[in-house]
């Protein structure tokens, strides 16, 4: 876990078996006098296999950097995500200016997550290939603003779910999209706007490739 910290660097990095997430990253915690947000933080390979919770949890950092996560088994518990992007609180939690450049999963609950009490901000991810999503969603964006994303390819086991789920946002652009659902239960759209409380409202959604397949309706 990294609570708080500057300017850490991480080389190549394997976290197999365990209950919970492969990395947990947010503001210091409330135990301690001095409290301060997680703040440039890099990491060139994080591999995770047969993780609890999460592969990654992003709580609250300024400046996240990254070349390969790579996840292979999260389903334990939910969310289950390969990353999740959760700022917990409105203050002090911030997620800003993150750029990774390869998300890899399979078999995990859901697909990556974006979605938290303050709005994300600044994150670019290049490519994301997700396969056996099990039980929950695929890709979901939600509480944030300017988001980029080259290609994103989902394969899904259960159409219960939508593949993608759009929920208050501003700015999102994704290259291409890719998804596939299978499985019999559900019947959920493939593609959702989602409704609500919207402080963003749904603006600048832009897919400049989409391909569904599947049994989903």
């Amino acid at each position: 876990s990294i609570f708080g910290g500057h300017n850490i660097q991480i080389g190549t990095v394997w976290a197999e078996n365990f209950w919970t997430d492969g990395m947990y990253i947010a503001y210091t915690h409330s135990s301690k006098a001095v409290r301060r947000n997680a703040e440039n933080v890099s990491f060139d390979k994080f591999i995770v296999n047969n993780a609890g919770r999460q592969g990654v949890s992003v709580i609250s950092c300024i400046s996240l950097y990254g070349n390969d996560l790579i996840v292979d088994g999260v389903t334990r518990t939910g969310p289950g995500a390969p990353i999740d992007f959760e700022p917990n609180n409105a203050s002090p939690d911030l997620i800003r200016n993150v750029n990774i450049q390869r998300i890899i999963s399979n078999n995990t609950k859901s697909g990556p997550l974006f979605a938290g009490v303050s709005i994300i901000q600044d994150v670019q991810i290049g490519v994301m290939s997700c396969k056996n999503i099990q039980s929950a969603l695929g890709l979901q964006i939600k509480n944030a603003e300017r988001i980029e994303i080259g290609v994103a390819r989902l394969a899904s086991n259960s159409s219960a779910f939508p593949i993608l789920f759009l929920s208050n946002v501003d700015d999102v652009h994704i290259g291409k999209f890719d998804g596939a659902l299978s499985g019999t239960t559900g019947g959920a759209s493939a593609v959702e706007l989602g409704v609500g409380v919207d402080t963003l409202g749904n603006n600048k959604i832009r897919i400049d490739s989409l391909s569904i397949t599947g049994t989903a309706r």
